[in-house]
């Protein structure tokens, strides 16, 4: 397995470090702007202060979630391409078993969204103790909704790009992402007549709760850690009784 890694590093590692490198750059250059321009933390004061904080734990700035976005893309992006260069046929013949090959591409993986989810959270708790909002429990929620996004997102990828493509993988990423918003923003009043669209608009609801209720998000971590390891199971049946 130590030469399989080796492999995809040299095959893939220098380039996915440039491009991982340069977000994590990006991200810092976001956090940094970000303490000069949000409010100094003697305005979080008096009623109302704990909502103000609130807003400091809620990951929108769109850099931070496309370091994690593109890293859980890696394993599935390995498998795939191991499939077209016809690699997967010649592991057959080599000394290394089915469960060696997809648990060496799942640790690959790993490796990289466990960079970025670290330096991520370094960047938020120097963001949220410089500004003097340090709270050791949005902390921890924030940590467990960005590891529950990135881990879902990564399950699901990896068994869609095994069973079919990278591009399949990717476009049903990306409409689920913006679909599934799209459905809970406009609302149950459209829907009311449409039982299909209606049910659609509570998924959506649904989903919401597990981002941002503290109960919702704490499921959410536990779920996500059980659905990426379901993957790994589903990416090892895939993987033996799958015809190339």
């Amino acid at each position: 397995m130590k030469a399989l890694w080796k492999y995809d590093w040299y095959k893939s590692g220098a380039k996915l470090s440039v491009l991982v490198g340069g977000l994590c750059l990006l991200v810092m250059v976001v956090y940094g702007v970000s303490i000069y321009v949000h409010v100094s933390p003697s305005t979080l004061k008096g009623e109302g202060s704990y909502d103000s904080v609130l807003s400091f734990y809620d990951a929108r700035m769109l850099p931070i979630w496309s370091l994690p976005l593109v890293t859980t893309w890696i394993t599935g992006k390995m498998l795939t391409d191991d499939k077209q260069c016809g690699w997967r046929r010649l592991c057959g013949a080599l000394p290394l078993t089915v469960r060696q090959y997809i648990t060496e591409k799942y640790l690959f993986g790993l490796v990289f969204m466990g960079g970025s989810m670290v330096l991520v959270m370094l960047c938020q708790t120097v963001y949220v103790v410089w500004l003097g909002v340090f709270d050791g429990r949005l902390l921890m929620l924030f940590f467990l909704r960005y590891m529950m996004v990135f881990l879902m997102t990564s399950a699901v990828f990896n068994v869609l790009a095994l069973c079919r493509d990278f591009g399949f993988a990717l476009l049903c990423e990306l409409l689920v992402l913006i679909v599934l918003p799209v459905f809970w923003l406009l609302g149950s009043s459209i829907f009311n007549a449409k039982p299909l669209l209606y049910a659609a608009w509570h998924i959506g609801d649904a989903i919401m709760w597990l981002y941002y209720q503290p109960e919702g998000i704490v499921c959410g971590g536990v779920l996500a850690v059980v659905l990426y390891g379901i993957s790994y199971v589903a990416c090892l049946y895939i993987g033996r009784f799958k015809k190339e």
